[in-house]
């Protein structure tokens, strides 16, 4: 699962994808999004999304603390994308 942090306009957003080597294709299967979600409610968002509590999350590295937010509400597999 991947995740980026909204600003402005830009949203919010969780996608639950793979590659699919065979069909040499990005398929996404789930995806949550939102623009102007407050810190308080990504976790209602993310948690929208099946198995998100349980899969590896790599999130937008720009925002430690929204990472570490995140983390305490629940997520504890997210972590920062290198």
């Amino acid at each position: 699962m991947n995740a980026d942090w909204g600003f402005a306009n830009d949203p919010t957003v969780l996608v639950k994808c793979w590659i699919d080597a065979k069909l040499k294709r990005l398929l996404v299967e789930y995806k949550a999004w939102g623009v102007g979600v407050e810190l308080d409610d990504i976790s209602a968002l993310f948690a929208s999304v099946p198995g998100s509590r349980e899969h590896v999350i790599r999130a937008d590295s720009a925002r430690s603390e929204t990472i570490s937010h995140v983390r305490q509400h629940g997520f504890l597999r997210i972590e920062p994308a290198e």
